[in-house]
């Protein structure tokens, strides 16, 4: 009985083994090429290999299974090669080169070997099967038992808050809340709106003030220049009169300038009678009144035949002297026309009368004409003088 056991578990381990290896013998294909491939080299020892499947046997019976599974692997590529066509046989001369080494394998393996590369997997196994699954499991469940929760104590005081607090205001109470918010809105814009408006009102008015300030300095230096440009053609007419009672030239042009309404100065229109025309006209005027001034018939003789002799050379006295006689008189008037004092000369002629006085009517209006043009034409520039002052 025991030994129809034991050979079940030898079919038994030769015949798993053959069904696991026999995808090995199926992988090699030869190449349908009418020439051999060269022969691969020979796998890895299945030494180091065979203990992965080990979990589920132990004892000393894993040794007999490897290597009833190695055999198995032989006889299952023997046997397909048996199968094989002709044409595959020819090409597995390599096949059974490789399993001929594989063949040989088995033979260096030793129980102890085997035993000691299964030694830590079996004490792994041991650990595991030891431990209680459940040991860890509780420990966190305690730990996480006995952990502190979170402090919920504000969230508890605020939620109590909002609760004790009133419901929700309605659109009234929002309006009532709203409209002093909205009236001081309004006045404060308009408030701004005022004083914006006040600015600009000022800033026009100090705009308009400039600007009138601005056009009256323009109009004042209007003005003054209007009135420099006068004053210098005031003075530029002035001095042509001054330089006309001198030459006698007309000066109706400077006297337009002037705007002058004395009628004394009107002569300078047509030319003012000069002082030398007027000292050269003395002695024929004086001549004619000495000869207007003839004796009568009851004047002594002496006067007679004196004026007749006078009358005939036209004989009178060139230095003044003394006497109220025409001759005396013309000849202090004579020497006052000389130093160009008309005033005087005029003075001494005043007391001429009758024939005499009528011959120098003519000088003496020129004479009177000067003077009175000269006397204009002086206070004319004392006028302008005080008006540049």
């Amino acid at each position: 009985m025991a030994d129809e056991t034991s050979n079940r578990d030898t079919q038994d381990d030769i015949s798993a083994p053959a069904e696991t290896d026999r995808p090995v013998a199926v992988e090699i294909v030869p190449d349908p090429a009418p020439t051999p491939e060269v022969e691969p080299e020979p796998q890895p020892e299945p030494a180091v290999q065979a203990p992965a499947p080990v979990a589920p046997a132990r004892g000393p019976g894993a040794g007999s299974m490897i290597i009833g599974g190695v055999l198995a692997a032989g006889i299952g590529a023997a046997a397909a090669l048996a199968i094989l066509p002709e044409g595959w046989r020819q090409g597995g001369s390599g096949l059974e080169s490789r399993l001929a080494v594989v063949e040989a394998r088995p033979a260096g393996l030793t129980q102890s070997a085997l035993q000691a590369a299964l030694a830590p997997l079996e004490a792994r196994l041991a650990a595991l099967e030891s431990a209680d699954p459940a040991a860890g499991l509780e420990a966190r469940v305690t730990a996480l038992e006995t952990r502190s929760g979170p402090d919920l104590a504000p969230l508890e005081s605020r939620l109590s808050a909002l609760e004790a607090a009133p419901g929700g205001l309605n659109a009234a109470d929002i309006e009532a809340a709203v409209a002093p918010l909205t009236t001081r809105i309004a006045q404060i814009e308009a408030d701004i709106a005022a004083q914006a408006r006040a600015a600009v009102d000022t800033a026009l008015a100090d705009a308009r003030a400039q600007v009138d300030a601005q056009a009256q300095a323009l109009a004042a230096r209007e003005d003054t220049v209007d009135q420099a440009q006068a004053r210098i053609a005031a003075r530029t007419a002035l001095a042509e009169l001054v330089a006309a009672s001198e030459s006698g030239d007309p000066a109706a042009e400077a006297l337009s300038v002037l705007n002058a309404n004395d009628p004394a100065l009107t002569p300078f229109a047509d030319g003012l009678v000069t002082l030398a025309a007027l000292q050269d006209s003395f002695a024929p005027a004086a001549r004619a009144a000495l000869a207007a001034d003839a004796p009568g018939a009851d004047a002594p003789l002496g006067d007679r035949v004196l004026n007749f002799l006078r009358s005939q050379t036209g004989a009178r006295s060139l230095a003044p002297r003394e006497g109220d006689d025409t001759d005396a008189v013309l000849s202090r008037a004579e020497a006052a026309v000389r130093t160009g004092d008309l005033g005087t000369a005029l003075n001494e002629l005043a007391t001429l009368q009758g024939a005499p006085a009528e011959a120098l009517s003519d000088w003496r209006a020129q004479a009177e004409t000067r003077l009175a043009a000269l006397a204009a034409l002086s206070a004319l520039q004392d006028q302008m003088a005080r008006n540049e002052d």
